[in-house]
């Protein structure tokens, strides 16, 4: 009797299983195309939801400078037991900013792309994890004109820097100095003299490139000239200079000058035209030479460039015959004569 009751209770529970199976069957004959295919899109959603299995990658978030490479590292976490490890396939979502071989990346232009590494599992689903990638243009170098400046105290100024390429993504410097109880730096560059004593100033990049240019700040109490804190002629200096390019600390020794223009070039063309009228006997021919003489007299004058380390113009002066000017020239600069000759004279 009890075998029996076994048997009977061994069927109801095989019949209720077959029964739960039968409920859960669902009928697709009069579903569209279109319901079928958002219907597997849900399965297949709800599936990756109920995944446990994972890519890991080291990296998730990286800026590279362009021309850089970096090798991330994917793994993959979860994977059920006696699955096939599934193999890694690597996109990029610009192509003109980043590619990726297998893991590496490497930085083609600036802008922001998404690394993507992905796998298809046994089950035909697909597992992805994603790094954002920036890149950007580094600063190749940072350089100045003038690394040495004399101030006095609570002067100020603010350096000029070059930096290369021009189009650096950030061109942004932080600044320092060594010693703040000579001269100090704000956060825009400019320096103002605290106390008597020299400082140097530092200027670095911030884009990591690691770029940086020093300079030197002397700062002095006495109210006197800056000049004469400068190199400065140890005995007067006076001499005639021609059309040409004269190095200071070489041709002419630093210090402040007062320069005179002797004859210009447009004095040079007056004097011309004048003596080509007196050739003619009418007078109207010669006043017209005359009057052309005069213009040319007014446009044409003789220009003193002073020029610094690179060759670049620090200062420009147009002067006429008879103008004076007063400059202080420094080592490693030069001055440029154009279009006439000065008498260059020293000042005590």
């Amino acid at each position: 009797m009890k075998k029996l009751l076994v048997i009977l209770l061994l069927v109801c529970i095989v019949w209720t299983s077959f029964t739960a199976v039968a409920e859960i069957q669902l009928d697709f004959s009069s579903a569209t195309d279109e319901e079928l295919d958002m219907a597997i899109e849900a399965i297949k959603a709800e599936k990756k939801l109920r995944l446990h299995t994972q890519i890991v990658l080291s990296e998730t978030d990286l800026k590279l400078a362009k021309g850089k490479t970096e090798k991330i590292v994917a793994s993959i976490e979860g994977l059920p037991e006696g699955m096939k490890q599934p193999k890694l396939v690597w996109t990029t979502s610009d192509k003109s900013v980043a590619t990726c071989t297998n893991g590496t990346i490497k930085a083609i232009g600036a802008g922001d792309a998404v690394i993507t590494c992905s796998a298809k599992l046994a089950d035909e689903t697909t597992i992805e994890e994603e790094c954002q990638i920036e890149v950007y243009i580094a600063v190749s170098s940072v350089k100045m004109n003038k690394k040495k400046f004399t101030i006095q105290k609570d002067e100020s100024f603010t350096p000029e820097f070059s930096i290369q390429p021009s189009n650096a993504t950030n061109q942004e410097l932080v600044f320092s100095s060594d010693n703040p109880s000579a001269a100090i730096v704000d956060e825009d560059g400019d320096v103002v003299g605290i106390g008597s004593g020299t400082a140097k100033i530092t200027a670095e990049t911030v884009d990591g490139s690691n770029k940086s240019v020093t300079f030197t700040v002397e700062v002095i109490e006495e109210q006197k000239s800056i000049a004469e804190t400068n190199k400065k002629p140890h005995k007067a200096f006076n001499r005639t200079l021609r059309e040409g390019k004269y190095v200071i600390g070489k041709d002419i020794p630093a210090g402040r000058y007062e320069i005179t223009c002797l004859e210009s070039e447009g004095e040079t063309y007056s004097n011309l035209y004048s003596s080509l009228g007196g050739l003619y006997g009418d007078e109207s021919v010669a006043s017209s030479f005359s009057a052309l003489g005069n213009m040319m007299e007014e446009l044409v004058e003789t220009d003193i460039e002073i020029l610094g380390d690179y060759g670049d113009v620090m200062r420009s002066v147009s002067m006429k015959t008879g103008d004076t000017v007063e400059l202080v020239l420094e080592e490693k600069t030069a001055i440029k004569i154009s279009g006439g000759k000065c008498e260059i004279k020293s000042i005590e």
